[in-house]
């Protein structure tokens, strides 16, 4: 009948409302939050930013936090993104338990998150008061994100950088670039932290991303420079050199190793950069050969990007081909922390490598947290004590009783050591008297180009057959 065709229509129609109201709301969520997280969006936190430093709330004062996770790339790259999915889904519930609803919290992209505070009476607070939440913010979200994370089973530690800026009538934009430069300041300093943002640090951030834009042309117009450090016995004899990239930019003049290797790191230009540092490197190597110049071996650094790169085992055995360098002349350096965060990826990129012949040596080794476990597993030939243990040698006792167990170590698993930043006769002997055989510093050398090897190696010749004479 008519009613019950009525109903039936009714019905439709009202399922067809429903399902048109759930669409919208799916539309507006997607548009406006983040999929992953269920937080706001970088579109909903301008908004809300918006809102807040509008004339109707001029009596407010606003204060953003920018939080970035540190060395989140690496974790990510290494484990997977679906293990990095699940640390930002369980920092997000973190950062809502520090804020506690005082704040509005969005997530930007990536492993970036920021936090909007906005409890300030511009005309009684003074500017201590003005501090007082967001540094009360961060001091809980240090607390809560050093509890280990639960990530596939198993347990992680992260840290996180934290900037913070305060409404100073410049707009939205200018109020995260200052977060922003704030956040960098503090990864500048050794990350886990946070400061509030001063003029200086956005002139920083701002030379920061003119070298990241210089340094990515440096590269593809090979700007670069690279210069070798002698290593020796305790005779004095040449048995090898470490490669370092040196950049000397027109306008800007000597930019230091650190500076722009940094500011690679962050950027992923690292990639290209060792890329690069390693063809050249294999491309001097068997021009001296050529010359019959007796070199046993180039140490290159690695850095823990390239190492975690699934494609960097791939690159080097490229990288062979195309200069044709015997791999027994290549000896690569790699940091401590690569080999404890990440072993089991290291060391199968490690064990792939030295099968072709290239030899592996520990960077900087006992400035981290040595541990015996991960050294016996590694196909290792080199231990370098870092130059911090050499600087006060022979004056500083807890110094020689660490170069000493360096030293010991590594006789046990039958490394060699060579102790790096020996700059007087004096260390050199102490050095000695523990065992160490081998050396690196300005004691026998400074980094020099590659044209000056050859005279420096004739040099090394000439001395030695004065003193056998």
């Amino acid at each position: 009948d008519d009613n019950s065709e009525f109903g039936l229509l009714a019905d439709h129609f009202n399922q067809r409302t429903a399902a048109l109201l759930g669409s919208q709301k799916e539309i507006q969520k997607l548009a406006f939050y983040d999929p992953l997280t269920s937080l706001p969006n970088r579109r909903l936190l301008n908004d809300y930013l918006n809102s807040q430093l509008s004339e109707q709330a001029i009596k407010r004062r606003v204060a953003v936090m920018f939080i970035d996770i540190d060395n989140f790339k690496t974790l990510n790259d290494s484990l997977g993104h679906a293990v990095g999915d699940q640390l930002l889904v369980q920092m997000a519930e973190r950062l809502g338990e520090a804020c506690d609803n005082r704040a509005f919290i969005a997530r930007l992209g990536g492993d970036e998150f920021v936090i909007v505070t906005s409890h300030f009476d511009k005309e009684s607070e003074k500017e201590s008061d003005i501090e007082k939440v967001p540094t009360d913010i961060a001091i809980k979200i240090a607390c809560v994100v050093d509890k280990p994370f639960n990530l596939n089973g198993n347990e992680y530690h992260v840290t996180v950088s934290m900037g913070i800026a305060l409404d100073d009538g410049s707009g939205v934009d200018e109020l995260l670039k200052h977060a922003d430069a704030a956040m960098y300041s503090v990864k500048e300093e050794g990350r886990n932290g946070w400061c509030f943002f001063e003029s200086a640090m956005q002139v920083r951030a701002d030379e920061r991303l003119q070298i990241e834009s210089e340094l990515r042309d440096a590269i593809k117009f090979d700007q670069l420079d690279l210069v070798y450090q002698p290593q020796v016995d305790r005779d004095g004899e040449l048995i090898g050199l470490e490669a370092l990239s040196r950049w000397y930019h027109s306008e800007l003049g000597y930019i230091s190793p650190p500076k722009f290797i940094s500011v690679a790191e962050e950027s992923m230009l690292i990639h290209k950069l060792g890329e690069w540092l390693l063809e050249s490197a294999c491309k001097q190597m068997v021009a001296w050969d050529e010359q019959g110049l007796e070199i046993d071996h180039i140490a290159i650094n690695i850095s823990p990007r390239q190492i975690q790169d699934s494609q960097f085992v791939a690159m080097v055995v490229n990288t062979i081909r195309a200069t044709g360098v015997k791999p027994e002349k290549l000896m690569m350096e790699i940091t401590e922390g690569v080999l404890i965060h990440f072993p089991e990826s290291v060391i199968e990129k490690m064990q792939q490598l030295r099968e072709l012949g290239i030899r592996w040596s520990v960077d900087d080794f006992g400035t981290g947290y040595s541990s015996l476990t991960y050294l016996k597993r590694l196909p290792l030939d080199e231990l370098k004590i870092d130059k911090s243990f050499v600087n006060d040698l022979p004056h500083s006792s807890s110094d020689e009783a660490i170069v000493e167990t360096i030293i010991s170590i590594a006789q046990k698993f039958g490394f060699k050591t060579i102790a790096e930043g020996v700059e007087s006769e004096e260390q050199r002997q102490a050095l000695i008297k523990k065992g160490c055989k081998q050396f690196q510093g300005y004691l026998f050398s400074p980094p020099m180009p590659a044209s000056d090897v050859q005279s420096y190696v004739a040099r090394l010749a000439a001395q030695k057959r004065r003193l056998a004479s």
